[in-house]
């Protein structure tokens, strides 16, 4: 099917409307532009990796909505060796590894070293929400982030899981 020149110019003012709507939106204030079935559908497309997750595993496990909990992640690209949290700082949320390698120091006793790859999670916090544990890039990563807030109220919404529990159970 070919376009007229009038209909492409249509489409590309319409672009261009569009884009001067929403260039300086967050990725959420555009999904909630979409019906919630549409936001749905465009996060199993854009977010597939997180459904393989341990984490949405288990989540599927307790029968809650994935999807919803799904649109608040966003993702965050590392380079090799860059910090992604320390220990002691307030905690940024939680981690779902995309792609590459991050890795885990904890301080605590012995320095002890764990590394995680696609489809683990990472991000301990503790009561008052600050980091038990230190996080670096080992390669080029791609990560999905969900905010603290996020987190719990996810899990709420999603289904009759107490957040809070969970979060614990998790992180």
């Amino acid at each position: 099917h070919k376009w007229s020149k009038h209909t492409v110019q249509q489409l590309k003012n319409q672009c261009g409307l569009i884009w001067d709507e929403t260039a300086f939106l967050s990725e959420s204030k555009i999904l909630q532009l979409l019906s919630v079935p549409l936001q749905m559908e465009v996060v199993l497309m854009t977010r597939a990796s997180l459904f393989d997750s341990v984490l949405f595993q288990r989540l599927k496990g307790c029968g809650g909505r994935v999807e919803y909990f799904a649109t608040c992640f966003r993702l965050e690209i590392f380079v090799r060796g860059q910090g992604i949290y320390r220990i002691g700082e307030d905690s940024v949320g939680l981690f779902v590894v995309s792609k590459g390698l991050v890795s885990i120091k904890d301080h605590r006793n012995l320095i002890m070293e764990t590394v995680v790859g696609k489809g683990e999670h990472f991000g301990k916090w503790n009561s008052e929400r600050c980091r038990v544990n230190s996080a670096v890039a080992v390669d080029d990563c791609h990560l999905y982030r969900c905010c603290v807030e996020d987190v719990y109220q996810a899990l709420e919404r999603m289904s009759e899981l107490n957040g809070v529990d969970f979060v614990k159970d998790i992180v």
